[in-house]
Parts: structure tokens; sequence; C-alpha cells
């Protein structure tokens, strides 16, 4: 089997309404759709994050990879990622970039799914679990970004979703807001659900002891990225007794310094599937915590995510999306989320198809309305990270 042709398609799928983080208004999501066509006939589907990814896709890896065997995924990526086949140039990034590899290689597993007719996760080694858990992901709304607003709006997202973990974007209002915000939270939901928040690093290390310090009675379960830096984490994590998370997938380096208890994996910015299912090894021999990051995934990102965590051992943790969040989606038959946990596909490959006039429907609207930032906007919060209240 051989490489024929290697696609790209960008899309932009709005969220049902604008949702507020510490660093963005966000709109929808923006991704590149990839396509892997080969000699016999199979395609491949892959995701990954933003409009850049076209770009590379078209114009470096797809060059590069028309004639080569598809299902020789290790071979591909060393020389695609790393760059091994450079003399002197190991273990670095060339004209490549992770988030092209990144939905490229998830495609390079469809297609070993479908060619030897089995799911991904069979693929990876098997399922140890029949459903992946993910969060009750809840950004504020625009226009109803009060404490009392927000919590009412997450006990009826707790209730309409019946998973067992919320997870809350923090850092749109000031740091006694996000406390009086938590704890209207856990009023309303009780103690049984487990309440994570993500400042997206918001916070000055001296502003997230103090209001951590605060939180801490209503039972967090998690802080995500609280302020910047693993020095600072490390710090934090000594002064409260919340777990905290990094992005920082180097594991000795976060596990060396003490900086967190759980690494939040990024499967585009660092590299796709096999990235995660090492980082995810390397987490559990240090006894740290490992789940995924949502970047917007649509469904056929979920799907891999799905298989990726049902083939992995360690990843029991609920995982982070935004797919109820958003309005429509690219797959036909997108995976449901039923009380907080999505099935793994059985069908061969990521057993998900696109929905081609989805696809160009959301193709003209990117043309139209240019990217939706995912993790960058002008209209920030008006509160800053400063040292003090």
């Amino acid at each position: 089997m051989r490489i024929t042709a290697v696609e790209a398609t960008t899309v932009n799928v709005p969220f049902r309404q604008s949702h507020r983080s510490h660093n963005r208004v966000g709109r929808g999501v923006t991704r590149t759709i990839v396509a892997v066509r080969t000699d016999d006939g199979l395609v491949g589907l892959g995701e990954t994050l933003h409009y850049q990814s076209k770009h590379v896709i078209d114009h470096v890896l797809a060059p590069m990879v028309v004639g080569q065997d598809p299902l020789n995924i290790a071979r591909l990526r060393s020389r695609l990622l790393y760059g091994r086949h450079m003399p002197g140039v190991p273990n670095r990034l060339w004209e490549n970039d992770p988030w092209a590899y990144s939905g490229f290689e998830m495609a390079l597993y469809d297609i070993a799914g479908k060619a030897a007719g089995l799911p991904v996760s069979t693929i990876l080694g098997g399922s140890c679990r029949a459903r992946v858990p993910f969060v009750a992901y809840f950004y504020p709304r625009e226009g109803r970004t009060s404490p009392q607003a927000i919590a009412e709006d997450c006990d009826e997202l707790m209730a309409a979703s019946r998973a067992a973990t919320l997870e809350l974007k923090v850092g749109v209002l000031s740091p006694r807001e996000d406390i009086d915000t938590v704890a209207g939270i856990r009023s309303r939901i009780g103690s049984a659900a487990a309440i994570r928040i993500d400042a997206n690093g918001a916070w000055s290390a001296a502003t997230a002891m103090q209001t951590l310090a605060f939180m801490e009675p209503f039972g967090i379960a998690n802080v995500e990225e609280p302020c910047i830096g693993l020095p600072a984490l490390a710090r934090l994590r000594r002064a409260v007794g919340i777990p905290v998370s990094t992005h920082c997938a180097d594991v000795g380096v976060v596990a060396g310094l003490a900086a967190a208890d759980n690494i939040v994996f990024d499967l585009p910015s660092e590299g796709g599937i096999t990235s995660a299912r090492e980082c995810a090894s390397a987490a559990d021999a240090f006894g740290l915590g490992f789940w995924i990051r949502s970047t917007g995934e649509l469904g056929i990102g979920t799907a891999a995510l799905v298989h990726l965590a049902a083939a992995t051992p360690s990843m029991t943790y609920a995982n982070q999306t935004v797919l109820p969040l958003l309005a429509d989606d690219i797959v036909a038959r997108p995976l449901e989320m039923r009380d907080g946990y999505a099935a793994v596909p059985d069908a061969p490959g990521l057993g998900v198809e696109l929905d081609e006039d989805k696809v160009a429907k959301y193709a003209r609207l990117h043309a139209e309305d240019g990217t939706y930032w995912y993790w960058g906007d002008p209209r920030t919060t008006a509160w800053e990270p400063l040292h003090v209240w």
C-alpha cells in the first residue's frame, strides 16, 4: 500500500453561543481536516488545530509522503516529526510542525484500522474500557458572567450532562468573584460531583496562592495552569492543598521540580497519538495523572481521543471536550455523550465518516469569517493578573 495524496480542508464550526475565557472570546472552532488517500482505495481521516496546518500539509508534508507506506507509522513519525534522517539534527522539529503532523498521523491510524478491519483502539493494543469519561466543560457565556449566573448555568449543565466532573474556566472575573462563583457552584451541585478549574495562566503565583487558599474548602479536584512557569507551579503546589496540572509534556522535568500532580496533554501541539501514549506512560511511571485537553476537537479528533483513552490503561481521568458546545459537526454520525461518557466506536479505523456537505459548508464559513482564534483574542478580560488583590 502506498500514499497517493494528502488533502487538507480548513473549516469553521460555530459554538451555539459565544463563550469567555481569560484570553479570548470564543465564537467557535477552526480545524483542519486531513484525508490521506492510498492506492488501495482506503481513505484515512485526521483532524488538527487552526488554519496554518493546511499550508504545511499542502506545501511541505504531502510532497514528502506521497509514495510512502502509510502503515509504517514509526518510520514516518521519525522522519517527519523529528527530522532524524538529517545528519546531526536529532530530536528537533524540521520543516514540519507538530500540529500538521498530528492530523496526518491520526489519518494513518485510521488507515491501519481500516486495512486490518479493526478499531484503532485494537490497533493500539486493545481496549481497557468500553467507554471513556469526559468532563462537563463550562465556559462563561457572554452576557452571563456574574458569579450567580455562572453558578446557575453550571448547575443546569451538570443536570443535563449527568457527568461526574465539572470543569470551569476561571480568570474571566476577578479572583474574589471567582471564589464566589466556585462557592455558588458547590452549594448548587452538592458534594458528590468533582469540580476542576482552569485559569489558563491568568493569575500570578501570588494571586493564585491567595485565591486557591480560599477555594480549598469547596473541594477543588484540580486547578489547571493557575500561573505561568514550572518553578511558580512548584511553589504554589507546596503552598496549597489543591492538585495542580500542567500542559508541559516534559514529564521528567515536571516530576523533578514537583511542579504538578497531573499532566494535561495537548494532542496537536505535542505531535499526536504516539506522543500521547509515550507521555502517558512516563506520567504513570512518575505517579502523575494524565488526561487530554480540548483544543476544539470535532468528531474525528474526539473519536481519536476515545480510542487513545480506551487503549491506555492509566487514562482513568475524565478528558476535556467542547463537542457538546458546538452547533454542528462535520461527521455523518457524531459521537454521543451519555452520563459523561462516550462509547468506544467498534467500526474499523476511527469509526467515523465525513459528511461532505457539512465539510463544504463549514469550509465556506472559514473563507467568509476567517479564523476563530482558540487561544487568543483582542477582547479579553479587563482584570489583569496582578501580584496583589
